[in-house]
This record gives C-alpha cells, sequence and structure tokens, in this order.
C-alpha cells in the first residue's frame, strides 16, 4: 500500500463543510494523503471554495441529494455518500480510502498502512449489540428479509454477523467498485428505508447481512464515542484513543459554521477540540 493510492473522505453539506473541514486537517496532521469533500458542489459559495481552496481539500460531487431521502429532518441525505465516494474515488485512481465523519476528531497518528493491507471490502469498529439494533420493527422486517431475499428467519444476531458503526471506516474502493456499492445501497434504501434506525449505519448493517459481509474488525481506540456508555465502559486509557467520535455534545456547541469560517477561529480550533476532549473523557 502507498500512500498516494489511499484518500480520505468527508460527507457534508454545505453547512456541515466547516466541521468536515476540521475533522479532515486533524487527520492531515499525521497522514500526507489527499483530502476531500462529498457534496452537492452547487451549493459552494465563493467563501466556502476559498476555504476549501486554503486546505487543499478536492471536493466530489454527489448524487445522494437526488437519489436519497431520510424520514428525520435533522440528517442530510449526504450521510449515505460514504457508498459513493469509495467508488468515485477509485475511477480518480485511488485503491483505498478513509472515511471520517465531520464529529471526529484524530489525536495522534497510527499504522494506517497495516490496516488498509488488511481491509479485503472495508474496516470499522463493532458494535457492542446485535445487528438487529440498527433496524426498526425487526420482525417485519426479517419477514421482507425472507420473502424477498428468501433468508430464513433465523438469528441475525452478533453470533452470526457484527453490527457496525459507520463513523470511521476503511474502504477497499476496488472492492466497492466491482460490488456496485452505491447502486445496491439505493436499492437496499429503497425497499427498507423506512426500517433503518441510523441511516447510513443502519444501512450498512442491511449491506452485511444480505450479503453476508465479513469485515475486518478494528479497535475503538479508532472511533471512541463519546457518547455511547459502553463505549466508556471499555478498559481503554484516555491517552490511547486516537479518533475521538463526539457522538454526544458537538465541541463547536455554541459556534456558528460562519463563526469557524474565519481565519483566527479556525487556526485555534483542532488544539481546542483536543483540550474540550480531555473534559469530555473524565
Amino acid at each position: 500500500m502507498t500512500k498516494c493510492n489511499t484518500a480520505i473522505f468527508c460527507t457534508a453539506d454545505e453547512k456541515y463543510i466547516p466541521y468536515a473541514v476540521i475533522a479532515l486537517r486533524s487527520m492531515g496532521k499525521f497522514f500526507d494523503f489527499p483530502l476531500f469533500i462529498l457534496t452537492d458542489v452547487q451549493k459552494i459559495d465563493k467563501k466556502l471554495r476559498k476555504f476549501l481552496d486554503k486546505y487543499n481539500i478536492s471536493t466530489l460531487h454527489s448524487r445522494c441529494f437526488d437519489l436519497f431521502s431520510v424520514k428525520k429532518h435533522f440528517w442530510s441525505p449526504i450521510a449515505y455518500g460514504k457508498f459513493e465516494a469509495p467508488e468515485l474515488l477509485f475511477k480518480e485512481g485511488f485503491s483505498h480510502s478513509i472515511s471520517i465523519d465531520a464529529d471526529i476528531l484524530c489525536r495522534k497518528s497510527f499504522d494506517a498502512e497495516t490496516i488498509l493491507n488488511n481491509t479485503h471490502n472495508f474496516s470499522g469498529i463493532a458494535n457492542q449489540t446485535p445487528i438487529e439494533e440498527n433496524i426498526n420493527n425487526f420482525e417485519k422486517f426479517r419477514r421482507i428479509l425472507k420473502k424477498d431475499f428468501d433468508m430464513p428467519l433465523g438469528d441475525y444476531g452478533t453470533s452470526i454477523l457484527v453490527n457496525p458503526n459507520s463513523g470511521f471506516l476503511f474502504w477497499n474502493n476496488k472492492w466497492a467498485y466491482n460490488f456496485c456499492l452505491f447502486s445496491k445501497s439505493q436499492a437496499l434504501n429503497k425497499k427498507f428505508g423506512m426500517y433503518l434506525r441510523a441511516i447510513d449505519q443502519s444501512l450498512l448493517a442491511v449491506i452485511i447481512l444480505i450479503n453476508t459481509i465479513t469485515y475486518n474488525v478494528i479497535d475503538h481506540v479508532y472511533n471512541f464515542r463519546t457518547g455511547n456508555a459502553a463505549d466508556r465502559a471499555l478498559p481503554i486509557a484516555d491517552d490511547d484513543i486516537i479518533n475521538i467520535h463526539y457522538t454526544g455534545n458537538k465541541p463547536w456547541r455554541g459556534l456558528t459554521a460562519e463563526q469557524l469560517l474565519t481565519d483566527e477561529m479556525e487556526a485555534n480550533w483542532i488544539f481546542e477540540w483536543y483540550i474540550l476532549s480531555r473534559r469530555l473523557l473524565t
């Protein structure tokens, strides 16, 4: 695995781009990988474009806004973009990619090459709950699996398939391209969208379930969720945490995206988030 074959990407609508930039730049402190944001490029104004260009962050245009819908207004269809970007990046010549949610802070370097070399489809942490926890009305969901996919009404718990968290993932872009990940995600979202409890994460669970996918499970230090009681109960020392996922209170609470676009604010925020993370972890 060579570094020029790997890209890091974040999905964000125009309102979330300033936060995505912070997440990407926290990774960029430790890795010399090209940085991308998947978004609706037509909604990027001159100020946002200047902001992205300043930090050498490229954009990919997403079709998620046209092809996906969400039930809850506080989620954006761009969340499904993590199923689109690996294929787009493969076409750009990147064999692998790393997706990071906009509310994640990378605190230290790690051996990305080893994980990428072990990523035959994707790599990520496993939730400590069964895969059906990502699905609403699981009994009705199972009946659809039986009817439309000829899947037995068996146990779909953690004993058979591992339930992922989608916040921080390593992707084999060639696998995504050959698997037709984006088109399959669209089709499954149309059929099961009403049952998806956590949109993209739930859809990833459905993809795993229907295709019996075994992915490379990595340690929780790569995606430690501040708002997850099970994560906080793990015997992990604060200093060992590599990526903090702010699933609880957001570091930018009380700040607007407009404020983050100013040079003075943005220049200090990676450090400020690190200091804040110390408080959130205690």
